[in-house]
């Protein structure tokens, strides 16, 4: 009988850390894709003494 209770709390124990890693990565997920929507989608560059906005897509080559 004791061993049976030990079986079942180790599996509850599992089960319950399971549970909580689920939970966990979903938040990281979320906080990822809250970070990702953070990244700026224009750029202010200086071109021939001036301020221009660019789309981040846009390469820029530096040039001196």
């Amino acid at each position: 009988m004791l061993l049976l209770r030990k079986t079942i709390f180790l599996a509850s124990i599992i089960n319950f850390g399971s549970a909580l890693e689920m939970k966990a990565r979903g938040k990281t997920s979320e906080a990822i894709k809250w970070l990702i929507g953070l990244q700026p989608k224009t750029a202010r560059v200086l071109r021939d003494g001036k301020e221009v906005d660019v789309a981040i897509e846009v390469p820029v080559f530096f040039t001196r």
